[in-house]
């Protein structure tokens, strides 16, 4: 049984927190690439100012984007969801 104090709980929110620092830095990874400002992307996926966008590409304050934010922003940058979880020394397939 999971219990939110014990050691299993400690490791899965540790997993949750590294996995979240992974995606924030390959959103700003690929929209980089593509050549897109905070702002332009926030707009673009629904945000009124760069400011969210900003702390959650920082991680700023707990600050993360959301599965629904990650949907609107591999469709705009034209890149599959999936690459955002794939651990940044890890090698990625620009063709997927």
């Amino acid at each position: 049984m999971f219990f939110k104090g014990s050691n299993l709980g400690k490791s899965l929110d540790n997993h949750t927190e590294r996995m979240l620092d992974v995606v924030s830095a390959n959103v700003k990874k690929y929209r980089k690439l593509k050549k897109q400002s905070q702002l332009s992307l926030a707009l673009e996926i629904g945000m009124n100012s760069s400011s969210f966008f900003g702390r959650a590409e920082m991680r700023k304050t707990g600050h993360h984007f959301s599965i629904k934010h990650l949907v609107k922003i591999s469709k705009i940058l034209k890149v599959p969801v999936s690459v955002f979880f794939v651990p940044i020394n890890e090698p990625v397939n620009e063709a997927e």
